[in-house]
């Protein structure tokens, strides 16, 4: 276990700090960067690749985290990645800046770049997520629900300031260029994004625990390794398709918004976004508790996908409504727009109810002592979702080029049909 004595929230405090400056970063050029001439220019595709690479690189970094933390320790692996971040985000800020001055030419190899760039950030991502998750893991291993209510409410209040302030902060840097060659309309935003997570690098370096487990391996327990059952597999496709379903759309929200009947300004799209991810912060608050209890009972694996399947009809639901109703030509462009505000609560909750009982649900058949078991679940949920998350842009960006908004948000709700009727029957597999 952690060091005896080491304070358990102030550890949760650390990796709520972690968690919050990943995602302000992550989601902070969502906000402008689909909008701006750069995109226009690279086409919608290449956006979506750029996009997915993060994602796809914190997926192909799963085994990352345990081999970094034997070899450097917990606070080693959470600094490591903290650092990728932050050199990450600089890097995305300074090419796109280049491309827009003409001093990068606006094809294959800008957007592979871009794509590297957002690359290095999903593995410094794996590296400090997968660290802090397993740290909490282990020491809130009787209040998981809670604690990773927590680190989900963190995460999409981040997520919500980082979309509101992106669009805001390139404005403010296109006002900036006169100020010499390290500002601009891309680059400013990047500095300010590289900023969070250098923020966490001096506070992971003076609290941060050194090592999980104690340095006296000679006591370490031989537990069971952890049952894998059908159930359980279900899960994981459950974690897969709510992260494709939870980014899909990322990329396309701000182009879709702008255009009539909806009018909506780049700021404003990036409000839209933070509203969902506003829905989702209050519906997580409620759910840590619920799930700790769930959690307790005899019954939690089929409860816990119970929850998930509820989740997986509200998001049919949400994605009916900012998709094919509020794009049918039947309806007035007065009741299209009600559609559109009235999605964002709907689309952060039921992805709040989609996510949170998926850990607990994996972790049931993890002995309670068994801390490197709950790291090796944790960094497998890390990598399904990220996995997800990476394919979710890729596949909409490609179906939205040749069929449109309304056709991939068909799509999610066919997804959330498949899953709801495929966690129901899971209920009673072993």
């Amino acid at each position: 276990m952690l060091a005896s004595g080491y304070n358990r929230r102030l550890l949760l405090a650390i990796c709520l700090g972690v968690y919050g400056s990943l995602y302000s970063m992550l989601f902070l050029p969502a906000a402008y960067f689909p909008a701006s001439s750069i995109a226009k220019s690279i086409g919608a595709p290449s956006v979506g690749l750029i996009f997915a690479a993060y994602p796809l690189a914190t997926a192909a970094a799963t085994p990352l985290p345990m081999v970094v933390m034997s070899a450097l320790g917990l606070r080693g692996c959470v600094l490591l990645g903290l650092g990728l971040a932050t050199i990450a985000s600089l890097l995305f800020g300074l090419i796109s800046q280049l491309a827009a001055a003409s001093l990068l030419p606006h094809g294959h190899l800008l957007v592979a770049m871009l794509a590297c760039s957002r690359a290095v950030g999903g593995a410094g991502a794996a590296l400090a997520e997968a660290g802090c998750l397993a740290a909490v893991s282990s020491r809130w291993s009787d209040n998981i629900g809670s604690a990773l209510a927590a680190i989900e409410i963190v995460t999409g209040a981040a997520a919500g300031v980082g979309a509101a302030l992106g669009a805001s902060l390139f404005a403010v840097g296109a006002q900036t260029a006169a100020f010499g060659a390290f500002f601009g309309s891309y680059l400013f935003p990047s500095l300010i994004s590289a900023l969070l997570p250098a923020s966490m690098l001096v506070s992971g370096l003076l609290l941060m625990p050194p090592h999980l487990r104690e340095t006296d391996r000679a006591h370490r327990l031989c537990l069971h390794a952890p049952r894998w059952t059908a159930g359980r597999y279900a899960t994981c496709l459950s974690i897969f398709l709510s992260a494709v379903v939870c980014e899909a759309l990322l990329p396309l929200y701000a182009p879709h918004l702008v255009e009539a009947p909806f009018d909506y300004s780049v700021p404003q799209a990036g409000v839209f976004v933070s509203a969902v991810c506003a829905a989702y912060t209050l519906v997580a608050m409620a759910l840590g508790p619920m799930i700790d209890a769930i959690s307790a009972d005899a019954y939690a694996p089929s409860r816990l996908k119970r929850l998930m399947a509820i989740g997986w009809v509200c998001s049919c639901f949400a994605h009916a409504l900012v998709g094919p109703i509020s794009s049918s030509e039947l309806l007035t462009g007065a009741i299209r727009r009600m559609c559109t505000l009235a999605a964002p609560a709907l689309i952060g909750s039921s992805t709040a109810v989609l996510i949170l009982p998926s850990l607990a649900d994996l972790q049931s058949c993890v002995h309670p002592a068994d801390e490197e078991g709950r790291a090796a679940t944790c960094a497998v949920w890390n990598g399904i979702y990220s996995f997800g998350s990476a394919l979710g842009p890729v596949l909409s960006t490609l179906v939205e080029h040749r069929l449109g908004f309304a056709s991939v948000c068909t799509a999610l709700v066919a997804l959330g049909a498949f899953m709801a009727t495929m966690l129901n029957a899971a209920r009673q597999w072993r």
